[in-house]
């Protein structure tokens, strides 16, 4: 019928401009992740280089709150690095352990893993990690060395919607550039020393 045909044109057209979005989106994701390919492995000292993925975190997922703690494994702690958009003296007072009952910060450090807060809030089992949150957080990705966390990134006020497997897709290539840059600035770091 005339009112089906109608019906399925308006269909369509809704469908190719979310069809264009996601393509627009998609490709602003892959130039931003691409500069930070380029950026991050040219910082050769420990310190700068966080500052640099706090930064390129928050603009690639347009969120209003980023803040990276190293992990301590021999003591089991995280520490406050940098943040942006959350209260610094708040973050730096928090006693973390890197373990669930820290919250998602805590959980990610120990078990090496990408954790988000909506991935989890539907789990009985793993809504209890989010209740252990000492500060709000969408979600948090290890940087891993060696099957280690060696720091983890936290996120917060996302604006932008995206689905679950981006999150994760994104924020594992930013951890994986992350990874390789902090092994360079401290390869460079000791070499100094030495030379010194």
């Amino acid at each position: 019928s005339v009112f089906q045909a109608e019906q399925e044109k308006v269909r369509c057209v809704y469908l190719q401009k979310k069809y264009d979005e996601d393509v627009n989106r998609l490709s602003s994701l892959i130039i931003a992740l691409s500069d930070l390919a380029k950026e991050i492995p040219s910082v050769l000292e420990v310190k700068g280089l966080f500052g640099l993925v706090l930064d390129k975190t928050a603009k690639l997922f347009s969120a209003a709150n980023c803040a990276i703690f190293s992990v301590d494994n021999a003591t089991n702690s995280l520490t406050y690095i940098c943040s942006t958009g959350y209260d610094h003296a708040m973050l730096e007072s928090l006693k973390l352990t890197a373990d669930a009952v820290s919250g998602l910060p805590g959980w990610c450090a120990k078990n090496a893993k990408f954790l988000s807060s909506k991935g989890i809030e539907k789990d009985a089992y793993m809504a209890d990690v989010l209740a252990q949150n000492k500060f709000p957080v969408d979600f948090c990705q290890p940087i891993v060395d060696k099957g280690k966390s060696i720091a983890v990134i936290c996120v917060g006020g996302i604006e932008k919607e995206f689905l679950e497997k981006e999150f994760m897709r994104l924020a594992s290539i930013l951890a994986n550039i992350s990874t390789i840059a902090l092994q360079n600035a401290r390869l460079m770091e000791n070499t100094k020393e030495q030379a010194i």
